[in-house]
């Protein structure tokens, strides 16, 4: 799994790709996709970043361990009044994410845009999109 981060206001915006996934052998270095995942959440947090918005558009592939570092993920922002949102996952994805009932816990939604938005005017700043 790879990523990249920038912020919109007090978002910040994660394009993750590749699989968030158990399997060593598809990550760098021998760091699982999950592991990278619980790591670049808790150095977000340590920064003070807790308005997170994850853009799966690039994402291809999520097993039992990436669904549960996503609700984790989502658990420890709530826990410091954050926010975790899932944006575009590819339809691969989305449906691995219905059937875990992940949708029912985060908010899932399809354009990054969009997504921002439904974020509250606090966090959203357009002076930064």
């Amino acid at each position: 799994m790879t990523y990249r981060t920038h912020n919109v206001g007090a978002i910040t915006v994660v394009h993750l790709a590749g699989r968030i996934t158990r399997d060593e052998s598809t990550s760098l270095g021998g760091i699982t996709g999950c592991e990278q995942l619980r790591k670049l959440i808790y150095d977000l947090m340590k920064d003070g970043r807790k308005n997170v918005l994850l853009n799966l558009r690039d994402v291809t592939h999520v097993d039992n361990c990436g669904i549960h570092e996503l609700f984790s993920c989502f658990e420890d922002l709530r826990e410091r009044r954050g926010i975790l949102k899932l944006a575009g996952p590819i339809e691969r994805v989305h449906n691995i994410i219905r059937l875990t009932r992940l949708d029912t816990v985060i908010d899932v939604i399809e354009e990054q845009v969009v997504a921002l938005r439904s974020f509250s005017e606090r966090e959203y700043s357009s002076r930064a999109a």
